[in-house]
Parts: C-alpha cells; structure tokens; sequence
C-alpha cells in the first residue's frame, strides 16, 4: 500500500522542555501519525519563516521504539540516531524564506511506526506573533508482511497462538485477550481453524481484526481433510479480501463418518494453494515427538520434506515439553535438507485441565519433572500455574 500524508499547521503552544532534547526551544509544530505495516517512509518538510525578523530553528523527526535505517537530504547539519534524525546545532532562517529537508527511513522493526515531527523556534519574536507555518508531506510505502520474511529480519521471532470463539458465540469475547497479547508486541498471532474437525467460521473475521484494528501480522489456520476444494478455495478468497495473506495449512482432524476425496494430507493443501497463483505465505507443522499417526520419526520427517518441497516456506512445531526432544528432532530435520524456519510450540501446563484435554490429545510426552509438580500442586490451582509458567520459561 501506499498512504500520502499532507498536512499544514501553524501551532502556537509551547515545547514541553522536559520532554524535547532541543532544550532551547520554546515554540514547536508537533504532528504525529501512525502507520501500520510500514517498510519505508520518504517525506519531506517545508519551514516557512513569514515573520518579519529572521530566527534560529531546530527540529526532531523521531520514530519511538523503533529501529530504523536513516537518510537526509538538503540538510548537512543534521544528524542521526537511533530512530531520530534532527539538527545538530541551531538553524539560522532569513525572513520570508522556505527552509526543506527531506529524509527517508526505512524501518527495521516492520509492524508499525508512529512518526513525531518537532519544530522549535528560539526566537522570541516567534512566540509573540503566534508562530509560524511548517508543512509536512509524507508517503509510506508498505504492505503485508509474509511471516517467513521475519526470520530474515530478526534473531527470534516469537507469536501467540488464540483459539477463536466457537462458531455461535460473540467474536467480541476475543478483544480482552487480544488487548494482553498486543500489548507484549508479538511478532505475529496465529489463529486456530477449528477443534476436533469443525469448521469455525471465526478464523477469518479474528484475523482480520488482528491485522486492521491491532496492527499485528495474523497467521489463519486451515484445515482440509473435512472440505471440498470449492469450500477451501472460498476460505482462501476471504483471506485473500481480508488482507491476511499468511496460512498455516494442515489436515485437521478426521470427522468420523464424513469422507471427502479431495485432501488427504496437509501437503495436499499445500499443493492446491499454490496451484491457485496467489501469494499466500504457507505455513506447516511439525512434530519433534514424530506424528502420532506415523509409523516412526523418520517416516514422519520424509513426509515432511515432502511437504516443505511442496511450497511451505517455515514450520510450526507440535507442543513438546522437552528440551532435548526438540533439539534431537532438530538435529534431524536439518540433516534430512530441510532448510526453512522452525519455530519451537511452547505451551505453560498452568490448569489441571490441560493434563487430561490437549496434552493427552497431542500425545504430548509427559517428563517426570512435570509429573511431580501436578503430583505436587494438582489442588492448589495458583501454585500450580506458577509452577508451570516456571517451567516453560526454565
């Protein structure tokens, strides 16, 4: 996408010195946006002195929180930091004279940018005649962000996984959940399909409210095993309207009684989306415990090479609770050419629930250290998730 901005503004408040790093400024135009899903930002401001006296001016262009990649041009007294770019010494501006700096960023951190634009004059002429004119034009240029794309752009890439509301219930239920998960800026969040081989027709929706309200990449589960191409090529043609342009595709869950001929296995899925031409990032998974259905670890691991040839581009891996279970899996996957990213499935056993619900329906491996401390702390509930958010993060 690209978005425009063009704004005039003639402010008169005071700078906020304790906030300002130009401490000699006393008058400053602030303007402030947000951008979502921003890779490159190009801009330029035009200072116009319409006063009757000339005046020393400073400015700040600031990117807070944000890793970025600066350049200026028109400006040699400026200078750059992390995220900032400003004067490096007061500016001498003639009357009635336009003073431009243009600048472009391209920015590290791809989620989102929020861009402060500070002007200040120390002249005391300025705050008498009520301040003068600036004029900010900026274009932001952008788009999605395809998840195996971040593995290139950082060390450790780190998502949530939710579960959408069930099919009957009011989708708002989830906005207390995603209001805690943004705030601790994940990377990206992943949303289920279904449990157990329903269909859930939240996916979609809860993705694209992740993306457009929260400003976070979404990754949409979708499985295939239970649906005709016609009904996955509309699921895939409502991500597509929405924006979301990152799914995980798996097989799902078998409904007993119902048989469709079109996918077998996740690969299958693999291969239908690609086939369709759209440029859906496609995720798989991955079981560092080996497939409950497989015959042995390594079968499971030629299938998935064969998956990931197919057209996956990274790999979610199956909760596992030990450590060494998943570094062996890994060892193994690479030696077996599997070159995409692996992200490992961490799951905090924090209720009693768990241990007999998705454990069991993982077929999770249990280690003893986790079976003395339910053993320990099965009746005590706030001790218990103590106990296993120590673990997790052990």
């Amino acid at each position: 996408r690209q978005v425009v901005f063009v704004t005039e503004c003639q402010h008169k408040r005071r700078c906020d010195e304790s906030q300002h790093p130009q401490k000699h400024g006393k008058i400053a135009v602030h303007w402030m946006e947000k951008f979502f899903f921003v890779n490159e930002l190009t801009g330029s401001f035009f200072f116009h002195n319409s006063l009757l006296e000339p005046y020393d001016f400073t400015y700040m262009i600031s990117f807070p929180r944000h890793r970025v990649n600066t350049s200026v041009f028109k400006s040699p007294q400026a200078g750059r930091g992390r995220g900032i770019l400003r004067t490096r010494s007061p500016i001498f501006l003639e009357k009635d004279v336009v003073f431009v700096v243009g600048f472009l960023f391209t920015v590290v951190n791809l989620k989102e940018c929020v861009i402060i634009i500070y002007i200040c004059a120390a002249c005391c002429a300025v705050r008498k005649s009520g301040g003068t004119t600036a004029r900010f034009a900026l274009c932001a240029c952008g788009g999605q962000m395809k998840i195996s794309e971040m593995f290139s752009n950082k060390k450790v890439v780190y998502s949530f996984e939710i579960f959408p509301p069930k099919a009957w219930s009011d989708v708002s239920k989830i906005y207390t959940t995603l209001d805690a998960l943004s705030g601790i800026n994940p990377d990206y969040i992943s949303i289920t399909y279904s449990a157990g081989g329903s269909k859930n027709s939240h996916t979609k929706e809860i993705a694209e409210i992740v993306r457009n309200k929260y400003g976070i990449e979404p990754l949409a589960h979708l499985t295939c095993v239970n649906s005709s191409k016609e009904e996955v090529s509309a699921v895939l043609d409502g991500l597509e309207a929405a924006g979301v342009e990152n799914v995980l595709a798996l097989r799902g869950d078998r409904i007993e009684g119902e048989v469709r001929q079109d996918f077998a296995y996740a690969s299958d899925l693999v291969g239908f989306i690609k086939s369709r031409g759209a440029s859906f990032d496609i995720g798989g998974a991955c079981y560092p415990e080996g497939h409950p259905e497989s015959v042995s670890i390594v079968e499971d691991i030629k299938h998935l090479k064969y998956k990931v040839d197919c057209g996956v581009t990274h790999l979610n891996s199956q909760l596992f609770f030990d450590n060494d279970d998943f570094l062996r899996y890994m060892d193994m996957v690479r030696l077996a050419g599997i070159n995409v990213p692996v992200q490992a499935g961490v799951m905090p056993l924090v209720k009693e629930s768990q241990f007999g619900g998705i454990v069991k329906m993982t077929a999770a491996k249990i280690p003893s250290k986790i079976a003395r401390m339910y053993s320990r702390f099965a009746d005590d509930p706030a001790a218990l998730m103590e106990a296993g958010i120590a673990y997790a993060t052990d």
